[in-house]
């Protein structure tokens, strides 16, 4: 990896940071700066030692930490470490020191030699070991948070292509169903069923459409459930919201709207569905409510495949930011959403 010239400048700052404390810890306070420095053999000592760590640092954060430690070759790494802490403790005896040329007292400063170099070596190796663990476990973090997210997709788009069968199943037995009777709108159901296809093809693989788009789509689909409907059944579809720029994960609502045509509708007795849909303040709300014919409460809980990916979706597209409720009574059934932080 090509160095920044930013980054050059901090490893020599850092550097010259260490030479300053290498100074001041070996510094003998009662001999006095000038006694370190007129002793040619100590210099030469300490800028063995301080290139040495040098050496240590750049090794270790570059080849043995990758190649050895992160591998859990151990033995070579800690044998390869002790080497380089027995050679740095040693310097005085091979360079032929033995503190005993200018120093009052050699044995003392000898002790202080294998005290500090420890220090600073340990130094050294935190900070050349930490710098490639924090990036090893920063990039198994983001790793982790890649494949989470991939696979959150993947449920997410598995929750979706679930939708449009579900979505077709029913549109196509009810079309079916105008067909047998030799109904004139069949032909126009047909029709209008391709133009929800295309927004199926087009819009709906997206991560979120434009409340636009999907309140055309839902006002395409009513409009194809009342090609059948008879005048006993009243549908209310109602949209209020103070901004028309926000967006929503497709195909979100459908569900709920289909099950309301599903349950909801009786040739025999008056029927009602409402569908409201309200944004304000970044506060989306959406509510169907229709009346129910005996057993469709029944069917209700025992079916309701679409309604039950509508939970998972909200949970993967906006976990904690929504508040789905379901209620079904006697003579109807209800569904109130809720969705806020919409933009």
């Amino acid at each position: 990896m090509k160095l920044s010239a930013r980054h050059i400048l901090i490893h020599i700052a850092g550097w010259l940071f260490f030479v300053l404390i290498t100074i001041l810890i070996l510094n003998d306070p009662e001999q006095g700066f000038l006694k370190l420095f007129q002793n040619s053999g100590v210099i030469m000592m300490l800028t063995t030692s301080v290139v040495l760590m040098m050496a240590f640092f750049y090794l270790n954060r570059k080849l043995l930490i990758p190649e050895y430690f992160f591998q859990r070759k151990y033995f070579v790494y800690a044998i390869t470490v002790l080497l380089f802490v027995s050679l740095l403790l040693s310097l005085p005896f091979l360079m032929r020191l033995g503190f005993d040329s200018g120093f009052d007292k050699p044995g003392q400063q000898l002790l202080n030699h294998l005290l500090s170099t420890s220090l600073l070596f340990m130094m050294v190796f935190v900070v050349s070991t930490a710098g490639p663990v924090l990036k090893r476990w920063i990039d198994a973090e983001n790793s982790a948070v890649e494949l989470e997210n991939q696979r959150l997709s993947a449920e997410l788009s598995f929750l979706k292509s679930q939708v449009n069968p579900h979505f077709l199943f029913n549109t196509l037995n009810n079309i079916y169903a105008l067909s047998v009777n030799n109904d004139p709108v069949a032909s126009e159901s047909i029709l209008k069923l391709s133009h929800l296809l295309r927004y199926l093809l087009q819009e709906a693989q997206s991560e979120t459409v434009s409340i636009n788009k999907e309140i055309e789509h839902l006002k395409q689909y009513i409009d194809l459930q009342k090609l059948r409907l008879t005048k006993k059944v009243n549908v209310n579809f109602e949209v209020a919201t103070d901004s028309s720029g926000f967006s929503i994960a497709p195909l979100l609502l459908l569900p709920f709207v289909e099950n309301a045509f599903k349950y909801g509708i009786s040739a025999h007795e008056a029927s009602k569905i409402d569908i409201i849909l309200t944004f304000k303040a970044s506060v989306f709300e959406f509510i169907v409510k229709n009346t129910l014919n005996n057993g469709s409460i029944a069917e209700i809980e025992s079916t309701g495949i679409g309604v039950e990916n509508v939970r998972k979706r909200l949970e993967l597209s906006y976990p904690g930011n929504y508040e789905l409720l379901i209620k079904n009574n006697a003579v109807s059934h209800s569904v109130y959403l809720k969705i806020t932080g919409l933009c």
